[in-house]
């Protein structure tokens, strides 16, 4: 190998280690922008939070409210089939209240069953509306 050659090519070689770079990391604008960005995720991100607690309060109170009512339900099932509670001809309409949850049952009487048929009401506190869930049940006559 000619050492002129070699001389040569060195030569052409650029030093890049004494250029100054342009890029020093990141401007303020490029970090605001992130930002704004990254807060409008958040809020989402927070709003689906609200969201879901309020969902799993309202399940959890209609879950409150079928589970007093098929409590209720159960008792009716192991009266005797003449019970007062189960007699149409004394009372029409049964019904009690149990904090914000209002349990009323009708009792039909047919002639080989009665059938009942109970409304459960109950308030959701945050919004203020009214809920209704119905349960109907046959109680076959007493042998």
């Amino acid at each position: 190998m000619n050492s002129n050659n070699f001389n040569e090519n060195i030569i052409g070689i650029e030093d890049k280690s004494d250029k100054k770079s342009d890029n020093n990391g990141y401007t303020m604008i490029e970090v605001l922008i992130a930002l704004a960005i990254f807060s409008i995720g958040i809020l989402g991100l927070a709003k689906m939070q609200i969201a879901s607690t309020n969902l799993n309060s309202y399940s959890r109170m209609a879950t409150e409210a079928t589970t007093m009512g098929g409590d209720e339900m159960e008792r009716l099932m192991i009266l005797s089939y003449g019970d007062y509670d189960l007699n149409p001809a004394f009372n029409s309409e049964h019904s009690y209240t149990n904090n914000n949850r209002t349990v009323t049952w009708t009792v039909t009487d047919n002639p080989d069953h009665k059938s009942i048929n109970m409304i459960i009401t109950y308030t959701i506190a945050i919004s203020g509306t009214t809920k209704t869930i119905r349960l109907n049940y046959i109680k076959p006559q007493d042998i």
